[in-house]
């Protein structure tokens, strides 16, 4: 089954091979690209999901809820760094995961390499969740 809104698709499908999976896609089809934001497959919640190789890249990754950051050379992702205000929603959540091989800080919080911050956007700003 199908569901449709103003900005988004909701699909409801059943695989009977391999187990038979229940899957709930939900995908975004606004202004922004379009992209799956939720799959619930066999129990299990998988948010939409990107590599980001350069920080200039990151400002076009609004869609996404889990980023892989793997720029080396910039270390450090400030405001200005992140989705700008006219992609973004109030209570969106993005998880920024440092594949750079090197400790970074990420909206003044210090972050080792191989671990990930949860970043939330509120009134026009993106802030660190402790």
């Amino acid at each position: 089954d199908v569901f449709e809104s103003s900005n988004y698709v909701a699909e409801f499908t059943t695989t009977r091979s391999g187990g038979g999976a229940l899957r709930l896609d939900a995908e975004y089809t606004g202004t922004l690209n379009r992209s799956t934001a939720l799959y619930v497959e066999s129990g299990k919640v998988k948010y939409a999901y990107t590599t980001v190789a350069a920080l200039a890249n990151l400002a076009n990754s609004g869609r996404y809820t889990v980023v892989y950051y793997t720029d080396a050379g910039n270390l450090t992702l400030a405001q200005g760094d992140f989705p700008p205000d006219a992609d973004c929603v109030n209570g969106q959540i993005m998880i920024i995961v440092n594949g750079t091989g090197n400790a970074m800080t990420i909206l003044g919080t210090g972050v080792a390499a191989g671990h990930a911050v949860q970043v939330v956007y509120a009134n026009s700003d993106w802030y660190p969740i402790p």
